[in-house]
């Protein structure tokens, strides 16, 4: 009977505070850079994509839990990430198909990379510390440069269909 009564009282105390709330909001719904209307775009401002990345970040805490800020950066990785998607469908659209098959292969490689890079980052993980993911959003970061890197050669050597005018960095 006593062992009864103390697994009892016991029993809700095992997982107190090891559930995690959305306090990101983070739906599929909730996207800021629409594909839909890519062919209308003639300019890709570079530097209003990332003022537009860092507008919508949730404020940054200053006594964060390392869970905190584990998250804080994924929320910023799904940014870079929509806009690793935005910038490859208006190349898709504006450059020349046998072109594109090349690069295509390229980002089919990078996808392979990223997601060994987070297979040996989950498996060597030790709790949430952000700076494991870190070196993810970097990843996305300079991925997105070399996408506009090429993009920007590309138009300079006439291989798009001409929508797409110019890129501001």
């Amino acid at each position: 009977m006593k062992k009864l009564l103390l697994i009892l009282l016991c029993l809700p105390l095992i997982g107190f505070g090891q559930t995690w709330t959305n306090d990101y909001n983070i739906t599929k719904e909730n996207t800021v850079f629409k594909i839909k209307n890519i062919d209308t775009v003639t300019i890709i401002n570079y530097n209003k994509d990332i003022e537009i990345i860092n507008k919508n970040l949730p404020q940054p805490c200053t006594d964060c839990t390392g869970r905190e800020l584990y998250w804080e950066v994924i929320w910023e990785v799904r940014y870079y990430d929509e806009l690793l998607n935005y910038y490859y469908s208006l190349m898709k659209s504006s450059i020349n198909p046998s072109i594109f098959n090349h690069f295509r292969s390229s980002q089919r490689s990078w996808i392979t990379s990223r997601d060994e890079f987070w297979k040996c980052i989950v498996e060597s993980s030790d709790g949430w510390a952000y700076w494991q993911v870190e070196p993810i959003l970097l990843l996305y970061k300079n991925r997105v440069n070399e996408m506009l890197g090429l993009f920007e050669y590309h138009i300079q050597e006439r291989n798009t269909t001409g929508s797409i005018k110019k890129i501001i960095k």
